[in-house]
């Protein structure tokens, strides 16, 4: 995996690139959580896919100036 990757750890598993994105989707509630069945296209599949959303992700949703860093309660949770 690329060090830009997202990763999740969750119960001592780390997951990584689309495993990753499918987890986080199972995490949260309906209709969010059905993607979660997208875990039946094979892995290669999936991670090709991730990887060209990645390196377009500013064209597809548009460029941010600043990065949301969690406060509070949820701020451990985030790597620095």
């Amino acid at each position: 995996f690329r060090e830009n990757s997202v990763v999740l750890l969750k119960n001592g598993i780390a997951y990584y690139q689309s495993d990753a994105i499918l987890e986080i989707m199972n995490l949260l509630p309906k209709p969010w959580k059905f993607l979660a069945l997208l875990r039946f296209i094979p892995a290669g599949i999936r991670n090709l896919v991730y990887t060209l959303v990645a390196r377009n992700r500013n064209k597809i949703g548009g460029v941010r100036l600043f990065c949301y860093r969690p406060t509070g309660i949820y701020a451990d949770r985030m790597l620095p």
